[in-house]
């Protein structure tokens, strides 16, 4: 994290079997968005998804990042929340993400 805000990179981040594994490294908010929502175009049958932050209201990264979800699923709404302490403590307090649910059926099938 302290290397990180040294390089000035952002680390993209995922949860694969209950263990934070980093999945890139971006030099911009810019690109971490686009990494983010090239991830969710990655889910066959997407069900639900979140936008988390770390302060109320929407910063101008959740803004961004939800206006990328808005063009690329005009279907679904992308709603907000806020992440506590304790995730804070694994990615910091500055961090933006997403949170998918994917489908049963599309768990079930293997993908």
């Amino acid at each position: 994290s302290i290397l990180s805000m040294m390089l000035n990179l952002k680390p993209v981040l995922t949860v694969e079997e209950g263990r934070l594994v980093a999945m890139e490294k971006v030099k911009s908010r810019i690109q971490a968005t686009e990494r983010l929502v090239e991830f969710a175009i990655e889910f066959t049958d997407l069900d639900d998804a979140i936008i988390v932050q770390h302060r109320p209201g929407s910063s101008d990264q959740t803004r961004m990042l939800h206006d990328r979800l808005a063009a690329e699923f005009p279907d679904k709404r992308f709603a907000s929340t806020l992440y506590g302490p304790s995730l804070a403590a694994l990615i910091g307090t500055e961090a933006t993400g997403l949170v998918i649910l994917e489908s049963e059926e599309a768990e079930n099938n293997g993908f």
